[in-house]
């Protein structure tokens, strides 16, 4: 369980680098908010996707 959550923030912060770098490339600002707010919904698209898999 342990590696899955590991996995799943790697992932997450992962997704938050491709979008602020697009953000960047597309002439928008990013902040700190952006970074947590993309981690945070990443994490919990991936909690989503778990828990409908398992049930």
């Amino acid at each position: 369980m342990v590696d899955g959550l590991i996995l799943l923030a790697f992932l997450a912060i992962l997704i938050a680098l491709f979008v602020v770098r697009v953000r960047r490339r597309m002439g928008i600002a990013s902040t700190a908010k952006t970074w947590l707010m993309v981690i945070t919904w990443a994490v919990a698209l991936g909690l989503v996707l778990w828990a409908s898999s398992t049930h």
